[in-house]
């Protein structure tokens, strides 16, 4: 170390882990719990509504404990950690760019066929500002999935095509896999509001 501060480093040290374990409750639990309030809404089976006496949905956890497992084994199957590792963040970062492209679409499509809603907060300008800042978000979401469908060089990998089908799939599973959900889901699923 430059400024001979190596006293810091055990602290420091200390201080990540502690960031990394509060950073492990909220991923765990958020997307569970984001899932179960779509659930709720009737858009998962009841099986994955089930919580336990402290609200945690169960079996969403193990669900996501089930997915993490297998997403993880890739580790074992891929050579070198770098690819593998490389392969998740990628196809992860297209699946979250795609939910950024509907909303930016859906900002757009709101703001046109529903002018008159009370909103928090309003990009100024009118229909033009929000085009143009939707638009930029878009066009820039666009360009960053380009991106991320372009293996970066220090991987070596010797088939790109067959990298670009690999993302492409697996965006397509991210997609297709909640529309069939979506298309198979019944009425029952939804929970009944005791307040109404």
């Amino acid at each position: 170390m430059i400024y001979g501060l190596y006293f810091l480093i055990p602290i420091v040290a200390v201080l990540i882990a502690m960031g990394g374990i509060g950073q492990v409750s909220t991923w765990i639990l958020g997307p569970s719990t984001g899932l179960l309030v779509s659930a709720h809404n009737g858009n998962l089976p009841p099986v994955l509504q089930k919580t336990n006496d402290y609200g945690v949905p169960v079996n969403l956890l193990i669900l996501q404990a089930i997915l993490v497992s297998c997403f993880s084994f890739l580790f074992a199957v891929i050579p070198g950690i770098n690819k593998a590792y490389w392969d998740i963040l990628a196809l992860m970062t297209l699946a979250y760019g795609t939910m950024y492209l509907i909303m930016y679409m859906s900002a757009i499509k709101l703001r046109i066929k529903r002018p008159d809603i009370k909103r928090e907060f309003k990009i100024p300008g009118g229909i033009a500002g929000i085009v143009i800042v939707a638009g930029l978000g878009f066009i820039t979401m666009l360009f960053i999935m380009a991106v991320t469908m372009l293996p970066p060089s220090e991987l070596h990998i010797s088939d790109v095509y067959r990298y670009v089908a690999l993302m492409a799939g697996g965006l397509a599973g991210c997609i297709i896999i909640p529309q069939i959900i979506f298309y198979l889901k019944k009425d029952s699923w939804r929970i009944k509001d005791t307040t109404e």
